[in-house]
């Protein structure tokens, strides 16, 4: 199914929500990618004793796991992702929790630099669907085709 175009997103109009269930497993695969091997993330014992009282999910995981639940919205229409402000991580995620990503179109404006494209800016709020506990805030700007017959 091919994604949004500019034209398409509306202002401060909320968007799908989306969720997820962040595993065990998925940390692994993450930790062993990046090498991000802190022991908050992967030993028992060391997170037991920490201020969580359990291992989390790496709050870059976590934004990036946000990012891609909600890439259904922009697929084959995306050129690029420009930029992301604002990033909060502010509370912890745990094994087993589920995300809902929340998504809000704050601006739109027509590319300078691409006419066959726009430039949309988008809030995102990641909640625990247990608790809605928010756990990560962050807005990003990313650059849409136009649809053929509006962009000259």
């Amino acid at each position: 199914m091919k994604g949004l175009y500019y034209e398409d997103f509306e202002l401060e109009h909320p968007m799908e929500v989306v969720s997820r269930t962040l595993t065990e497993t998925d940390v692994v695969l993450f930790t062993g990618i990046t090498g991000m091997n802190n022991p908050l993330f992967l030993d028992d014992h060391f997170a037991k004793n920490s201020r969580y009282g359990q291992r989390i999910v790496p709050g870059i995981l976590t934004l990036g796991m946000a990012i891609g639940m909600t890439e259904h919205m922009i697929h084959g229409t995306v050129v690029a992702l420009l930029g992301l402000t604002d990033v909060k991580f502010v509370s912890p995620l745990f094994f087993n929790e589920t995300i809902a990503v929340h998504t809000l179109v704050t601006g739109k404006r027509l590319s300078k630099s691409n006419p066959k494209a726009g430039i949309i800016h988008v809030l995102n709020e990641v909640n625990k669907t247990e608790s809605d506990q928010l756990v990560l805030r962050f807005e990003r700007d990313i650059m849409v085709y136009r649809r053929e017959k509006d962009n000259g």
